[in-house]
């Protein structure tokens, strides 16, 4: 059942409305993210990785979102730092992150305006929702 949910998310014409308005900022050049890469060797019970930064090139052209649902301030306070580190702009990979709000208080609410306007470019809160439940998150 959740795969078939995020597929109809996915196909909100709501939603990419809402998409096709955001104006990105003009994408940084990044020197590169730090991996990890396999390297190839002849004992497969112990194999070695490498450390090597990543710039993603293959991705340059590709517009990536992540969907986050909000409701509780204390959780998205420990995965705003991951976010933020991951935006495009600081030299990540997401384009953006839009907020589904789920069952918030009005001190949820007005935290996640205060992390809006340090990302404005990039953190997306669909203000056409109404209400908080689970219902409406759907009507993205």
């Amino acid at each position: 059942m959740a795969i078939s949910v995020h597929a109809r998310l996915w196909r909100s014409p709501l939603l990419w409305a809402l998409l096709a308005s955001f104006q990105a900022e003009p994408r940084r050049g990044a020197s590169g993210i730090a991996v990890l890469r396999k390297v190839e060797s002849d004992d497969p019970l112990n194999p070695r990785c490498v450390s090597m930064d990543d710039p993603f090139e293959d991705l340059k052209d590709v517009r990536i979102y992540g969907l986050v649902y909000y409701g509780r301030r204390t959780y998205v306070d420990i995965l705003n730092a991951y976010l933020e580190r991951n935006l495009r702009v600081n030299g990540g990979i997401l384009d953006g992150v839009i907020f589904a709000m789920v069952k918030y208080t009005i001190e949820d609410m007005n935290y996640l305006v205060m992390l809006q306007r340090r990302n404005p470019q990039s953190y997306i809160i669909p203000w056409h929702m109404e209400g908080g439940a689970w219902d409406v998150i759907w009507r993205l």
